[in-house]
């Protein structure tokens, strides 16, 4: 294999990273609207990776940098989840006022 095919199976694979932490993203957001009273308090997603014809390794790197940002906001937002839900659960009243908005 030489560098060429090299710097294309990074790319390949960075592009496949950051659309799937970016689908995570979106899960994790679909969760925390599951149980939040107010919407928009995350910000969308945004995916900036597109097609490409060449292959640079530095565009690559930048692209694994933006899915670990992804995942560092998932496991943010999955904490906050954690504590609505330990919340929820540890107190009936708060149970009857989440009802309309747990689905």
């Amino acid at each position: 294999m030489d560098t060429k095919e090299s710097i294309a199976r990074l790319m390949a694979a960075a592009e496949k990273l950051l659309m799937e932490t970016s689908r995570l993203g979106r899960d994790v957001q679909t969760l925390n609207g599951r149980i939040q009273k107010f919407d928009d308090e995350f910000p969308p997603y945004k995916v900036t990776a597109t097609p490409r014809k060449s292959f640079n390794v530095v565009d690559a790197l930048n692209m694994i940098n933006e899915a670990r940002a992804h995942i560092i906001n998932c496991e943010y937002e999955l904490t906050i989840i954690r504590g609505r839900m330990d919340a929820i659960e540890s107190n009936a009243v708060s149970r009857e006022e989440m009802k309309p908005y747990i689905k």
